[in-house]
Parts: structure tokens; C-alpha cells; sequence
């Protein structure tokens, strides 16, 4: 592969409904972009906006055809195209995302590709990303010399659900027939992905790199504030959502006095209706006067509601407790250390076939101040208020485990010695 001095960077992401997948990848993009390559960053409008507030740098966004989210309780994580159909039955929609992709490769003429969690998952969209690495295919086979890298940044943990009907050896044989290199966003002490692939995963043995999860806790500014309990689901939004807000709110009055009478601040997801937050407000407002009754003369904090937002990584370093879903911000607090309390999404909840509930078990059993609450088990407050007080006081314990960030900067350098030809051993990525 003939090397470039500025390598060019065609990184792609789709998922409409969460914002963890453009995170991860905007993290990349960027630091891949402070190495001194041209990184074009091709995802949809609704991702990015999940994004307001980040600084991209030199990164160029490519808004793709986008998918627009639309929840229900059968799908918390739905959307559709523009003329309001699924995915797989509009075909025009589907036509014209080939086309950008195609277009797109052709004008960028990547030295890099690298794809965001697909061809393990999102596998919806094999119509149009497998034209695309057919392109590819005959690029390498027209000159080699010129072909680009091909990468696959995928997640700690996967689960056969998400494979689609592919299975655990489909999976690993089109990681395998479709790309040159899989860079895990995980640490592979804690999440090896014989967790998600088991023996499959021999396959791609000398293309497995794990990187650490995509968090710089040093490039975060801490909230100069009072610590506080920080409680985010994520940027998803259903209706089992509202139970959960308002369980972790009453949850407050039963907790411990150091954790009740903290500062609270919820992040309450933007696709949160603004009537679900003045319930919500209703309910905090209540609990807050009851705390008033319960120790008198006591200075009781408000809860601060704030929509999500990127600063939520500032309040999380420095926080007292974090409640968090099993995703992107589980890793992080993970990472920071932090207390947190551990809720899986409801459809998750005691299924161990499952990535986000694996995650929660795995961060659980390894960290002594995390302590995972499956949400069925919230109609009881005492419960939650329990698991604050645990996460809480295992912070004075030893982890046994430490958790490796900084997997941004680290898959990035993976990425670019892997073009310059440099020699990576596979199981030797983690020690950084």
C-alpha cells in the first residue's frame, strides 16, 4: 500500500436513535484528524445533531440521507425515512444512500476506510455499504498499491441479536472477508471478544487491536462545583423512560443523608417530551420537600433538569454517584472511577444475551463502586436507594480492576501504524 504523508479518511456511523455510535466515531474522527489526516466523517443529520457543541476540528461532516427517529414502546430505538416508510421498504431512500456512499468514496479516494460498527451490526444497511466494499474489492484488485485500509471500529461486546440472523461464525467471516483490521472500543482484559464471539473469534485473531474505551479523561474539564449525583439514560427516549426518572427521583428520599442531601442533576434526553419533564419536575419538587420533613434544617439541593448535553462528561469526573444505562456513559464512568448505579434498558433486564446487560454484569462483578439494578426491580425505591448507598460506599475499596480509556487517541494510533505498515501485535494492544 503506497503510504500518503496526510492519509484521507472515510469514516462511516448510522444510528438515528442513540447517540452513543456517532460519539465513539466523532471521538475517532477527531483524533484521527489532530494526527494530520483528512477525515471525512459521513453520518445523518439527526446523529449530528446529537452532537451539537462538539468541536470537530478539521474533521469535514458529510450529512448522508437521513434517517429520522420515531420511537414506540414496540421499538425504542425505531426510525424511518423521510417519507415515513421503514428501511428496508423504500427502495428510492435506499438507492440514494448507495449513491452518496459511492460518491462520497469517489471524491474523498480514502487511503483509509474505516466503518462504525457495521458489518457486525446494522447489518440493514448491507445494501448499501456492500456495494460499497465491492468497489473496494475491485479497487484492490485494479491496484493494489493504491487500495485503502479498510477498518472496522466496533464495540466492547456484541450479542447474537444484533447479528441479525448472521450468527456468531457469519459475523466473524464478514469481519473477516471484508476488512483488513478490527479495532475494538473496549478494553480487552475486561470485554475480550471471545465475549462475543467465543470460538469464532479465532478467525480474526491477527485483526482483533483493542484500543480502550473512547474517553480522554484528561482532555474533560472538571465541574469546578459541588460533586454531585448525575443521573443520564442516554439520548434515546421511550416511554419506560418516564418510570425510570421518576423511580430514581423517589429513590433520593430513601438514600443515605451524603447522597440525598448532594446536589442532583438529571440530563434528561432531547427527544424527551417537555411534558414528561414537568412531571418529572413535579416529582423531584415533592421528594425535595420531603427530604425537608425528613431532616429538618438540612440545606436540600433542587434538581437541576438540563437536556443532554456534551458537558455531561465535566459533572460526571467529578461526581459524587452516577446513574447511569449500561452504554457509552457506563464505559466512561468506568474509566473515571466513578460510584455508579447501573440500569439496563428494560428489554435488556436479565437477558445475558444481551451486549448492554453483559456490560452491566461484567462492570458490576469487576468494580467494587458500581452496582448494576435491573429496571423491573424499581417499583420498589428502596431497592435503587440500596444500590447508591453500595456504589457509593465502594469507592473507598481497591477496584481490583482498572478500565482502559483513552481509546480514541489509541485506536487512531492503531489505525495509522496499521497503514504505515507497522508491525502490531494483536495481543499486545493493551499495553499502552
Amino acid at each position: 500500500m503506497s503510504e500518503n504523508e496526510h492519509p484521507r479518511v472515510m469514516l462511516c456511523v448510522d444510528s438515528a436513535t442513540t447517540s452513543g455510535h456517532i460519539s465513539a466515531a466523532s471521538r475517532l474522527a477527531r483524533a484521527l484528524a489532530d494526527r494530520g489526516c483528512a477525515v471525512t466523517l459521513i453520518s445523518g443529520e439527526a446523529e449530528f445533531a446529537m452532537m451539537k457543541g462538539f468541536d470537530y476540528g478539521a474533521v469535514q461532516c458529510a450529512v448522508a440521507p437521513s434517517l429520522i427517529p420515531r420511537v414506540t414502546p414496540e421499538n425504542p430505538w425505531g426510525s424511518v425515512t423521510p417519507s415515513g416508510l421503514d428501511y428496508k421498504d423504500d427502495k428510492a431512500f435506499q438507492q440514494q444512500r448507495r449513491d452518496f456512499l459511492l460518491q462520497t468514496y469517489a471524491q474523498t479516494k480514502p487511503d483509509i476506510f474505516i466503518s462504525e460498527f457495521w458489518p457486525a451490526g446494522h447489518c440493514r444497511f448491507d445494501v448499501e455499504m456492500l456495494p460499497l466494499m465491492e468497489r473496494m474489492a475491485q479497487d484492490r484488485a485494479n491496484n493494489p498499491k493504491q487500495r485503502p485500509l479498510r477498518v472496522a471500529y466496533l464495540r466492547d461486546l456484541m450479542t447474537e441479536p444484533e447479528f441479525h440472523g448472521n450468527g456468531k461464525d457469519g459475523t466473524a467471516k464478514r469481519i473477516d472477508q471484508h476488512f483488513d483490521a478490527a479495532v475494538i472500543a473496549g478494553d480487552g482484559r475486561l470485554t475480550p471478544w471471545e465475549e462475543t464471539l467465543g470460538e469464532h473469534a479465532a478467525l480474526l485473531k491477527d485483526k482483533l487491536h483493542y484500543a480502550g474505551y473512547p474517553f480522554d479523561p484528561a482532555s474533560v474539564p472538571a465541574y469546578e462545583g459541588e460533586p454531585e449525583v448525575v443521573v443520564s439514560f442516554g439520548g434515546g427516549y421511550q416511554a419506560s423512560s418516564q418510570r425510570l426518572w421518576h423511580a430514581v427521583a423517589q429513590a433520593r428520599l430513601d438514600a443515605t443523608p451524603s447522597v440525598a442531601l448532594a446536589p442532583w442533576h438529571f440530563f434528561i434526553s432531547k427527544a424527551c417530551p417537555d411534558a414528561d419533564i414537568d412531571e418529572i419536575r413535579v416529582r423531584v419538587d415533592k421528594v425535595r420537600e420531603q427530604l425537608r420533613v425528613k431532616y429538618p434544617g438540612a440545606d436540600v439541593p433542587p434538581v437541576i433538569l438540563e437536556r443532554a448535553n456534551p458537558s455531561f462528561p465535566e459533572y460526571l469526573k467529578t461526581a459524587k454517584l452516577a446513574i447511569l444505562r449500561g452504554g457509552t456513559t457506563a464505559a466512561e464512568s468506568a474509566v473515571l472511577g466513578r460510584p455508579s448505579v447501573l440500569i439496563p434498558f428494560m428489554h435488556h433486564a436479565g437477558n445475558e444475551n444481551n451486549g448492554q446487560y453483559k456490560r452491566c454484569s461484567l462492570l458490576a462483578r469487576k468494580l467494587d463502586s458500581v452496582v448494576k439494578v435491573d429496571q423491573e426491580q424499581l417499583d420498589d425505591p428502596r431497592v435503587l436507594a440500596q444500590a447508591m448507598d453500595e456504589a457509593y460506599r465502594g469507592r473507598f475499596t481497591a477496584s481490583r480492576t482498572t478500565v482502559q480509556g483513552n481509546g480514541s487517541k489509541h485506536a487512531a494510533s492503531t489505525i495509522l501504524d496499521l497503514y504505515r505498515g507497522i508491525s502490531r501485535d494483536p495481543s499486545k494492544t493493551m499495553a499502552f
